[in-house]
């Protein structure tokens, strides 16, 4: 999503954008309006494909950018193997994590993708913390990083209208109060968590109900643990939206249990639909969130922690609420 809003705003100032996906496109393809989008289709099961790293390598000598911005996960190894070819050409790397939880502790491993970072020259990274762990770990140059934030549309919608839009999209009557969450369906955003949280929840004297945005290879054995758990009408799978900040404005608490992150930028959208986040404090999560003032980062991750939390926030809605307003600072 940010090579993406980056790509229309490159766009935007004059700027030729080619968005190249090494993978077939997802479901939820992205197509930023202006760009020439291509897919290579590439093989990811391996760590590294000769022959996506031969067809890279041909439509980086066909295009000739002048700079080659590598967003993320598998663009750091392809980009950094097309280096020694292109050399002329400025490889920037975005860093989307922290680089700890998908890198391990192997030093092989360390070794290798210290030899794909000495290939950038210069790293952005979504916060402060993801920054200071590369440089930590890989002995990267501090002076070659920044910090950029990634940016969120800034439409504030309507809450009473975004409610009912919600509920009447899924059925529920207007009383129903609304957990929501937005994010790839994969490990790392641990749906498990918050679907177990989810379950110890208090749903007798409150009719409750988990919104889960985003699409991913886990939505079938999510959907079954729901059903698993007799809550397969609470726990409303919705795929991609194009209209998220409507949906946050219409629920009553977002929640986050990634088990990684560089800094949320979901959290700051619901932020400005003035919706209070509850989350595990990982990664930069404390970068969007003042604990106990804009929102929850609970620091241990705790199942019976977390469903009490969430409870008590929705059981004191003018907490909630101020929290929300509290936001705008």
């Amino acid at each position: 999503m940010f090579a993406s809003k980056l790509s229309e705003g490159l766009v935007a100032l004059g700027h030729q954008v080619v968005f190249l996906g090494l993978y077939a496109a997802p479901l939820a393809d992205l197509q930023p309006k202006g760009a020439e989008c291509f897919d290579l289709d590439g093989n990811s099961a391996s760590f590294i494909s000769l022959d996506l790293l031969r067809n890279l390598k041909q439509f980086i000598a066909d295009h000739k950018p002048d700079v080659i911005q590598a967003n993320g996960s598998d663009t750091l190894k392809y980009a950094a193997l097309c280096k020694s070819q292109f050399p002329q050409i400025p490889f920037i790397y975005r860093l989307i994590s922290m680089p700890s939880y998908w890198m391990g502790t192997n030093p092989i491993k360390r070794m290798v993708y210290r030899y794909f970072y000495g290939k950038t020259d210069f790293v952005t990274g979504v916060g402060r913390p993801a920054i200071e762990q590369l440089c930590n770990l890989m002995n990267y140059p501090p002076a070659q990083t920044n910090v950029i934030y990634r940016g969120v549309d800034e439409d504030v919608f309507d809450k009473n209208a975004s409610r009912e839009m919600l509920r009447k999209a899924l059925n529920l009557s207007a009383q129903a109060q609304v957990f929501i969450t937005v994010g790839a369906l994969k490990d790392e955003k641990d749906h498990h968590f918050m679907i177990e949280a989810f379950a110890q929840m208090n749903h007798f004297e409150k009719e409750r109900h988990l919104v889960i945005l985003g699409e991913g290879d886990l939505k079938g054995v999510l959907q079954a643990k729901s059903k698993s758990l007799g809550l397969e009408m609470k726990i409303h799978f919705v795929g991609f939206k194009d209209n998220v900040g409507e949906w946050l404005a219409g629920s009553d608490l977002f929640l986050l249990t990634s088990r990684i992150e560089g800094v949320p930028g979901v959290v700051i959208e619901a932020a400005i639909q003035e919706l209070t986040t509850l989350a595990l404090d990982v990664g930069g999560v404390r970068e969007v969130i003042k604990h106990e003032e804009t929102g929850i980062a609970l620091p241990n991750r705790e199942v019976d922690s977390f469903a009490f939390y969430a409870d008590y926030l929705l059981n004191n809605p003018a907490l909630l609420a101020e929290m929300g307003r509290m936001q705008e600072n």
